[in-house]
């Protein structure tokens, strides 16, 4: 049931819908109206709203796992480095559940409060640290991942909680597995996740753009040397760099204020700032442009990164490096798991690569953040070729390690039941809770980003342009082009060993004619002729040759001959050296003959033969052998293929490492 009421500094009509409610913004003056015991009371002006490009509005209507919910409230939230966003309030039930949708940078969680049991407490928020893990039961382990303050500022509709326009409050926001999201003020715990927009329900939510409020750009003037900028994602940008003058602009309220000139070395991007275009299957225009630098052993190493906007959706990045580009999206740090050596994400193992302090040395265009020349953080890389996983940490502080205990939340669900009324979450740099704190707590963040390699022929489709440079180098996050060998190789390998058992299974290896000979070792002239024998045609021929007296080499001349065409076949055998005792032959494999009947003219010559004069020669002829020396030079051939191709990507692997201090061909 609702509740009326009027304004106790306009006289306005006030009216709470939500019966669970607690504050409304008059309409009227952009009061804060509490009700508290049985009157309403003026907690004090809220701003007005920042214009954002968000597709909800109090008011609207959406389904979440089932359940119903209608947006009743709205308040706006200022990071200590800048940055305003949304926190939408939604009532499941009436008002008898409440739920926190925040919405930045393009990513939206919804979050319940939660009660602890007795046995279980958090850590202060004080004590935490970024990328300390706090086990939460029935979720699992969560990772702080920004510790910091900001700023309630503005605010519209109705909230179930009280607050004072400009309260200042410290929050941790923390990140699990499965895009879970919790946030954490000095007393209190919210828990959900990450929901992308189509899966919150809300019908027809292209339609409910506000239509002077949309992507469109806005042109707006340098302060300083009045060259025209068109600002292409003006809601979220706290920084403009000026290309003309070297500006460095500050966004407040929708207009530009010089800052200082940035004394900076020109970099002129390559794809030039304002271009669009489609990159693995998502419209992108690129709004910024900034170079960092890396100093190793009194060498710099530059490269240069693109911000990407796509309008309510998570900022991208596309990074050059040595000419290798690079497509990066943000990731939860909940679903990593990083170690000195490596880290995994998504059940894949990525190596530590580099670790380094980069710095801006040059920026032009829009910034979502409050980008400043000589901003640095604290880097790691990690490698998993085609994937590259960044950890970017901000304000690197010593790690303070203490005893931390397992907060207790159950499952998430919009059921029933009244929650206690609390204030909500706020992420990226938002809070959760409404107590004012004046503990100057400094911003402390990590984030990560998985890269993506992309050919240089990729990008140049993708933005229109031209005449990229082509690398030299290999990249960390190379793949190895000719990888596709290995299984064509080992497919082949297995066909072949395949064919050459089924001709060794299916061949009728017959015997058509065998007998020994008795030839004198003296007479060069004699011929002898064998009896006639049957051969087929379309089965080779295998003659072999053989003898077991001692000699040094031993010749067979002769030749089949057709008794019905009388076409004579000639052919020629060497029996190698033999050693007393020992037996030696030769095998000759001959085409096919056509079908008949054959008989074998047979021709003998032994070398420096003294006695005895007499040697036992045996001459056998066989059809349907296969010839197995070809099917080893294949063999052969299919196996040197991979080796030579692995010998070659040992040399590109090893020039990948060459410049990481984590290398594994380093004998440090």
């Amino acid at each position: 049931m609702g509740f009326q009421g009027s304004c106790p500094t306009c006289g306005a009509p006030v009216e709470f819908d939500v019966a669970n409610s607690l504050l409304v913004v008059c309409e009227s003056c952009s009061s804060a109206v509490g009700r508290g015991d049985g009157k309403l009371e003026d907690y004090g002006k809220v701003a007005d709203l920042a214009q954002t490009d968000s597709p909800l509005q109090v008011g609207i209507s959406g389904k979440v796992k089932g359940k119903f919910f209608e947006v009743t409230g709205r308040t706006q939230y200022q990071h200590a480095a800048g940055g305003v966003w949304d926190e939408w309030y939604v009532a499941f039930d009436g008002g008898e559940r409440w739920g926190w949708l925040a919405e930045a940078q393009g990513r939206y969680y919804l979050t319940f409060p939660r009660d602890l049991p007795a046995d279980h407490a958090i850590p202060s928020v004080e004590s935490l640290d970024v990328e300390d893990e706090i086990m939460v039961p029935k979720v699992g382990r969560m990772v702080v991942v920004e510790v910091g303050q900001a700023t309630l500022i503005s605010a519209e509709g109705e909230i179930p909680f009280s607050f004072k326009p400009g309260e200042v409050n410290t929050y941790a926001d923390l990140q699990g597995a499965g895009k879970k999201f919790a946030t954490l003020d000095e007393s209190n715990f919210y828990l959900g996740g990450e929901f992308p927009l189509e899966k919150l329900g809300i019908a027809d939510i292209e339609s409910r753009d506000d239509g002077e409020r949309t992507a469109a750009s806005v042109s707006l003037n340098c302060p300083n040397c009045g060259g025209s900028l068109d600002l292409t994602a003006p809601d979220h940008t706290e920084r403009v760099a000026c290309p003309f003058c070297d500006s460095l602009l500050g966004m407040d309220e929708g207009n530009l204020q010089f800052l200082h000139a940035l004394k900076q070395t020109k970099v002129k991007p390559v794809i030039p700032l304002g271009s669009k275009g489609e990159l693995r299957g998502r419209e992108y225009t690129i709004i910024g442009f900034m170079q960092r630098n890396v100093r190793y052993q009194g060498v710099n190493y530059p490269w240069t990164e693109y911000l990407l906007y796509t309008p309510r959706k998570p900022f991208h990045w596309l990074v050059n490096s040595e000419n290798h580009w690079t497509l990066g999206k943000p990731v939860s740090a909940g679903d990593v798991r990083a170690h000195v050596r490596s880290a995994r994400y998504q059940g894949k193992t990525f190596k530590t690569y580099d670790r380094s302090i980069p710095e801006v040395t040059a920026v032009y265009g829009e910034f979502y953040w409050k980008v400043e020349l000589g901003e640095k953080v604290a880097a790691t890389d990690y490698i998993h070729p085609p994937l590259m996983l960044s950890r970017e940490e901000t304000a690197p502080i010593a790690k303070k390690k203490q005893q931390q205990k397992p907060v207790a939340a159950p499952e998430i669900n919009t059921g029933g039941g009244v929650p206690p009324i609390v204030p909500p979450i706020v992420t990226d740099g938002a809070v959760a809770g409404s107590k004012s704190s004046q503990k100057q707590t400094s911003s402390r963040e990590v984030n990560y980003t998985l890269g993506e390699y992309v050919p240089v022929e990729e990008v140049e489709t993708a933005f229109g342009v031209s005449g990229l440079k082509r690398p030299t180098s290999v990249a960390p996050h190379q793949v190895y082009q000719h990888k596709s060998v290995y299984p064509t190789a080992l497919a082949l390998l297995g066909a072949a060993i395949v064919l050459g058992l089924l001709m060794f299974a299916i061949s009728p290896r017959k015997q058509v004619y065998v007998k020994e000979f008795q030839v004198s070792t003296s007479d060069a002239s004699q011929e002898v002729f064998s009896e006639p024998f049957e051969v087929r045609s379309m089965r080779n021929l295998r003659l072999v040759c053989s003898t077991a007296q001692t000699s040094k080499w031993a010749y067979v001349d002769g030749n089949f001959y057709n008794e019905k065409s009388g076409k004579k076949t000639d052919f020629s055998v060497g029996i190698p050296q033999n050693k007393a005792g020992s037996k030696r032959k030769r095998v000759k494999y001959m085409s096919s003959l056509p079908s008949g009947k054959y008989t074998m003219r047979l021709k003998f010559q032994f070398q420096k033969v003294t006695s005895p004069t007499q040697r036992t020669v045996k001459i056998a002829v066989q059809q349907g052998y296969p010839r197995m020396r070809y099917w080893f030079l294949l063999m052969l051939a299919l196996v040197a293929a991979p080796i030579g191709v692995a010998l070659h990507q040992l040399g590109f692997e090893y020039k990948r490492w060459e410049s990481s201090d984590f290398s594994p061909f380093s004998t440090e």
